[in-house]
């Protein structure tokens, strides 16, 4: 990493600095976080920028066209975390690269990946929220959700999303996805409601569709290729 650029500036949170570090070029991204909050996005260049009191605790390294980012072993041993107190991680690669695999695990903050694509992708997140916007995801997409939510926006995906507890916001999502949700509510909105397959089941809550509630089990076949299956066993759902 000693050849890579680095910037160092006081951010607009007194007790944090931004560091700036010009990356090589990568096609995939694998991330093992715990405290970091995490957002990659399109831009300029392939770049990182933290947020924090302290460079040092992570580190980043390109093998094999991958981006490997880790953080040290102490972050995992602190208490009584403040939202004050969360590093911030930002990556961004040139507008229009589609990446092959994007595989991230987090802890206790937040991931946010918007305006670009990819072939694969796997994100957990512990407790937290996870925002998708203007994500495509050519082949299998994977998320597990302990506890939070989860919200997107204008993606093209094949999902199969696991929530512990949580809720989940959708605004046009297209493709083969598919919710399930151990407790917690799930909400859609779609402009061309007739392409989507619904196929909906709740077994404690409620289901409604365009304003007309349903029993425990709603189908509805649809006249394109997205499809929608929502399970839920303590929750509601919502079509508007």
């Amino acid at each position: 990493m000693s050849n890579w650029l680095k910037h160092g500036n006081n951010s607009q949170n007194s007790n944090f600095k931004s560091y700036h570090i010009d990356l090589p070029s990568f096609i995939n991204i694998k991330a093992n976080l715990y405290l970091f909050s995490v957002n990659i996005h399109a831009g300029t260049d392939y770049q990182a920028t933290v947020y924090d009191k302290d460079q040092s605790r992570i580190s980043f390294s390109v093998e094999d066209q991958t981006l490997f980012i880790k953080e040290k072993d102490e972050n995992r041993k602190q208490k009584n975390i403040h939202l004050s107190d969360i590093p911030k991680l930002i990556i961004t690669i040139p507008n229009g690269t589609s990446l092959d695999s994007v595989k991230i695990g987090n802890n206790v903050s937040d991931i946010n990946l918007a305006g670009f694509s990819m072939r694969q992708l796997d994100l957990y997140l512990s407790a937290g929220s996870l925002q998708l916007t203007e994500i495509t995801v050519k082949d299998r997409a994977k998320v597990i959700l302990e506890a939070g939510s989860l919200s997107i926006s204008h993606c093209k995906t094949n999902l199969n999303a696991t929530l512990s507890a949580g809720s989940v916001k959708i605004e046009q999502l297209r493709g083969n996805n598919h919710f399930e949700l151990a407790a917690g509510s799930l909400k859609a909105t779609t402009d061309d409601d007739q392409e989507t397959e619904y196929n909906l089941t709740t077994v404690v809550g409620s289901i409604n569709y365009h304003g007309h509630r349903k029993l425990h089990h709603f189908y509805r076949e649809g006249a394109g290729k997205d499809y929608l299956t929502v399970q839920s066993a303590v929750g509601s759902i919502k079509i508007i």
